[in-house]
């Protein structure tokens, strides 16, 4: 469980040139409205005296006074919008909408998710029968996936993993 889902507040703290990142990764876990604060880069060999002004200084990103965000982002108890995307549904539809070969292959060679070798699109009846070609039950899981270390695996089931042979 996250210090978010005990209802801990917490804050994170990053250097100005990785706000666009950061807060894109936030998106991406589910949790838009993560409390972040931010430094100015660089950190590294500067003198304590630097450092101490980033400090008493404001967020680069934010503009106002670094320790100001970070006391308020600590005692702030977490509302109902904080909590929402610290968990989410993460299934998906046993079908997609019905669509063509040519725009599923177009899709994957425009955005690169390719090796160029047909993309198969995985009728109904394709399923079907792939599924003939196997003892195992369609919903038996054999793989666990997760896009990146901050997300949650995806379980894959036998019916997904629908072989193009």
């Amino acid at each position: 469980m996250s210090l978010e889902q005990a209802g801990v507040p917490s804050i994170a703290v990053h250097t100005h040139v990785f706000a666009r990142l950061a807060q894109a990764t936030a998106r991406a876990a589910g949790m838009p409205r993560t409390r972040q604060v931010y430094v100015p880069q660089p950190i590294v060999d500067l003198t304590p005296v630097q450092l101490r002004g980033y400090i008493e200084g404001a967020d680069p990103i934010n503009k106002r006074p670094f320790m100001q965000v970070v006391i308020e982002g600590l005692t702030r108890s977490l509302d109902e919008d904080d909590l929402k995307g610290a968990t989410f549904d993460r299934t998906t539809p046993r079908l997609l909408s019905p669509d063509s070969e040519d725009n599923l292959q177009k899709l994957f060679v425009e955005s690169n998710f390719t090796d160029y070798l047909p993309v198969i699109l995985p009728t109904e009846e394709r399923v079907e029968a792939m599924l003939k070609g196997t003892s195992q039950p369609r919903d038996k899981v054999v793989a666990r996936l997760r896009p990146a270390a901050f997300r949650e695996f995806w379980e894959m089931t036998v019916e997904m993993s629908r072989s193009t042979r």
